[in-house]
């Protein structure tokens, strides 16, 4: 039976409820989840993620995670480079406006700038072992001054959100169309502030980026003699959730 049976969209969506598809599945206890899925030989991976919002890392040694029975690998930043096409995480819609190499790194070995930033992998035989081996790596941090709101950090005296960063504006940008002077040259009323107001407008965006709930999560497995890789995600964007396909170069 599937979900959608017995379900009838609204002619219009104004006005009306959406009817919800994924509730009676979780009622009854049938959803499934990424970690109910058993693949042979199975590997498991976990992070260690920052517990300060902005701080230098002195130290990391990764040894006592080594050495638990049942750890596969232990990753930090230099040895996982050599399986990436860069250190940092992939740009998705590039901009000519951002700031170059802006983008956080995909394990961080010198500075963390918000809580949970990734330091090191594990790759265990198990989800305990992984998170026990966490638990054994040792992490040394020298903190450094935290910026925590956004009118904060334009101030000219800003401590910067990131060392490497020219600036805690990551792009700037300006958003027009057609003869933008002529229409308020021509304007019965024209202000240099919206509605007369003294002080510069602000626009408040939902945040996208470092969101816990945002969490993504995924399962490979080789499929076959040829080099193929067989992917099961768990995301929240239902346009990339399901399984796919993906062939090895």
């Amino acid at each position: 039976m599937s979900p959608l049976d017995g379900v009838r969209a609204p002619a219009s969506g104004l006005r009306q409820s959406a009817p919800r598809i994924e509730d009676p599945a979780l009622l009854r206890g049938e959803g499934r989840y990424l970690a109910d899925l058993v693949l042979p030989d199975m590997l498991h991976a976990a992070f260690l993620r920052s517990s300060h919002a902005h701080a230098r890392i002195a130290r990391l040694d990764l040894e006592a995670a080594r050495n638990l029975p049942g750890v596969v690998a232990v990753y930090d930043s230099a040895g996982l480079l050599p399986a990436l096409t860069g250190p940092r995480m992939p740009l998705g819609f590039p901009s000519s406006t951002l700031q170059r190499d802006i983008t956080p790194w995909v394990l961080s070995d010198r500075e963390v700038a918000f809580v949970g930033e990734a330091i090191a992998m594990v790759v265990a035989r198990s989800r305990a072992i992984a998170e026990d081996a966490l638990a054994l790596i040792e992490v040394d941090y020298e903190a450094l001054p935290v910026v925590h709101d956004l009118r904060q950090a334009i101030e000219p005296d800003a401590p910067p959100v990131r060392t490497e960063a020219e600036s805690n504006v990551a792009e700037r940008f300006r958003v027009g169309f057609g003869d933008v002077a002529a229409a308020f040259a021509d304007a019965p009323t024209a202000s240099p502030r919206p509605c007369g107001c003294t002080a510069a407008p602000h626009t408040r965006w939902r945040a996208g980026a470092c969101s816990p709930a945002s969490t993504r999560s995924g399962a490979r497995s080789p499929s076959g003699h040829r080099p193929r890789w067989h992917t099961r995600r768990c995301t929240p964007s239902p346009r990339c959730s399901g399984s796919t396909s993906t062939t090895c170069a």
